[in-house]
């Protein structure tokens, strides 16, 4: 699955996956507004792109 990610279960993160409109932060509600956006470049590589990257590289320099 392609720019996909894995949030571990029980974390904040997974909450706010989950969709509440609130989390508790230090005892206080705090409302969430932020948007999540996944259509971006990930670091990690799949199978294909691993073997398309350095054919992209052919004469470039690249720094020590």
């Amino acid at each position: 699955m392609k720019n996909s990610f894995h949030v571990a279960g029980g974390t904040r993160a997974r909450r706010i996956i989950g969709g509440p409109r609130e989390i508790p932060i230090f005892d206080e509600e705090v409302a969430l507004r932020a948007k999540w956006h996944t259509d971006g470049f990930s670091s990690h590589a799949d199978p294909v792109q691993r073997l398309a990257g350095p054919a992209g590289a052919r004469g470039k320099e690249f720094a020590p």
